[in-house]
């Protein structure tokens, strides 16, 4: 991590602990995203879902439906890149029957979107089965996405 966002991070680590401590709970929303985001660039995976598991609970919480969308997107990004793409298409369902629930066009895209690098990611795989279905199985989940397509995008 370079210094300035290892600055960032603490900065934004001891932000959240006092947005926790006073129980302003969008605000400690808002820092997991921004810890979140730092983690994943540097490719610590692990830790950004932890992040943003929390912001998700949080949004969940406080019945904010786009800050659900959001951390859904995100965790299912890192499982992606972790390779954990079952988990990872749960999470982009859900992220795209949230945006789809708030009604607006760009969170609508924007889930759309997050499914289709998941399916470029996931079409790349080796198409030898494992013992669960391996690739193939999953590329048929994958594809399944099209049934939550919205047909005005």
């Amino acid at each position: 991590m370079d210094v300035d966002d290892a600055k960032n991070l603490q900065s934004f680590l001891r932000a959240k602990r006092k947005a926790e401590a006073k129980n302003k709970l969008n605000e400690v929303a808002e820092y997991c995203n921004c810890i979140g985001e730092l983690y994943s660039k540097y490719g610590q995976y692990e830790e950004a879902i932890q992040e943003h598991t929390q912001e998700l609970h949080l949004g969940e919480a406080l019945g904010d439906k786009i800050g659900e969308a959001v951390a859904c997107r995100k965790i299912g990004e890192c499982h992606c890149f972790l390779g954990q793409y079952e988990e990872a298409l749960s999470l982009q369902k859900r992220h795209l029957v949230l945006a789809r629930g708030v009604g607006g066009t760009v969170a609508c895209e924007s889930a759309l979107r997050s499914a289709g690098t998941l399916l470029l990611r996931v079409r790349a795989l080796p198409s030898v089965p494992g013992p669960e279905g391996g690739p193939k199985s999953l590329k048929s989940s994958c594809c399944g996405l099209a049934i939550y397509k919205n047909p005005t995008l």
